[in-house]
């Protein structure tokens, strides 16, 4: 599966320091389970291949970010600065879908 990422949250997948992303729950997404390979990709940086390790939903964002440790999803934000990105992505009719948080290991930068 390939995934877009901002160039910001790229990096931290990049560089091992995001293992869990953060996405709501559609009927796509629903779908990912531990073992899965994603591929992580912007407009311009090199992808970067990442195995799921567990995938965890969520009713929403606030009930996510209730269980799951904010420096693994951004090591230099707190809880509400998290909270206000993801509401910044996602508009709230996403949100209502749930959320999930992918825990992911980096495989291998720059190639599928």
């Amino acid at each position: 599966m390939d995934l877009h990422l901002l160039p910001e949250y790229h990096a931290l997948v990049a560089n091992g320091t995001r293992t869990v992303e953060v996405r709501t729950a559609s009927p796509a997404k629903a779908l990912i389970r531990p073992g899965d390979r994603i591929v992580f990709r912007t407009d311009h940086d090199r992808p970067v291949t990442c195995e799921v390790l567990r995938a965890d939903r969520y009713s929403g964002f606030e009930a996510l970010l209730d269980r799951e440790d904010p420096a693994t999803i951004d090591p230099a934000a707190d809880r509400d600065g998290i909270l206000a990105a993801l509401r910044g992505i996602y508009p709230p009719e996403r949100e209502q879908l749930g959320a999930l948080a992918i825990e992911i290991v980096l495989l291998v930068a720059g190639h599928p």
